[in-house]
């Protein structure tokens, strides 16, 4: 979800973003209504607009290319979540690629073999992609 952030929002210092971001899991869309509400009583704790500090409410034109691995089941960031993500991540013009690791939960890249390779292979493809 930081990785998310930083391609959307930059860092808070200056603004800058990477040049691409990989992510597994990420929270794409912590106000959304699947959300459990925690990241919400947070922001509010301390006087913070959350809008600010959510992904899919900061994506704009001009972003960095991001690669998204998601499994279909996570019960900590809903897929739907990150589905929506990156469909407003490419209708702003940005590069995204979301990959969907099917039926396994958030923490598949620990206990999935065929997940893991699927996620390994993704990343070789976006670094090449990338020219790195």
């Amino acid at each position: 979800s930081v990785a998310l952030l930083l391609a959307t929002r930059g860092s808070a210092a200056a603004r800058q973003r990477p040049a691409a971001v990989i992510v597994s899991g990420a929270c794409a869309d912590p106000l959304s209504a699947g959300s459990d509400g925690y990241f919400r009583k947070q922001m509010a704790a301390q006087r913070r607009d959350p809008a600010e500090y959510s992904p899919y409410a900061q994506v704009r034109g001009g972003l960095p290319p991001v690669l998204a691995v998601h499994a279909t089941a996570d019960e900590f960031c809903p897929y739907p979540d990150m589905e929506k993500f990156a469909a407003r991540y490419r209708a702003a013009g940005n590069t995204i690629d979301l990959i969907s690791i099917e039926g396994v939960s958030h923490f598949f890249g620990f206990y999935d073999e065929q997940g893991k390779r699927r996620q390994a292979e993704a990343i070789r493809a976006s670094l090449g992609r990338w020219d790195w």
